[in-house]
């Protein structure tokens, strides 16, 4: 009985003892000062049309099976937050693809109108804003993939 005590007591003891170095987190310190683009996108908006913004980084989105709006809210929003960090929300154009995303899609294995619709979308992109990188994301269950993306 002795023995897992005193092992649990060590490992504390050697853990409260490891030096943390520098403890600032990277890439956090300007959370707070968000761009009024940024902050606009702060509301977790289920709808995105910003393809004729023409920014240096167009990302066009399907949401998942079911979610509302163009973009979802499980995993577009929070994505496009981040990537809002990591480059810069007035270098970011988001667009959302309407499409039904309803679950007798994602059983036969996609939405075909989804897919068609990503592809006008990108297509639409391209000749609208030909210098703007192009990202095609979405959101699916991990089991396929991403349905209307790979369709597309």
């Amino acid at each position: 009985m002795k023995s897992p005590i005193l092992s649990l007591a060590l490992l504390a003891a050697s853990v409260a003892a490891v030096p943390v170095g520098d403890a600032t987190a990277r890439g956090f310190e300007t959370m707070g000062a968000f761009s009024s683009e940024m902050s606009k996108r702060q509301s977790l908006s289920v709808v995105e049309n910003q393809l004729g913004l023409c920014r240096p980084v167009t990302v066009i989105f399907a949401r998942g099976t079911i979610e509302l709006g163009n973009v979802g809210s499980l995993a577009g929003p929070p994505f496009f937050n981040a990537l809002d960090f990591a480059i810069g929300a007035q270098y970011l154009g988001i667009q959302g693809v309407p499409y039904p995303a309803s679950i007798w899609g994602y059983l036969t294995g996609g939405d075909v109108g989804g897919g068609k619709t990503l592809a006008a979308l990108t297509e639409q992109a391209m000749a609208q804003c030909p210098d703007s990188q192009i990202v095609l994301s979405g959101y699916r269950y991990i089991k396929f993939g991403w349905q209307v993306t790979s369709i597309c």
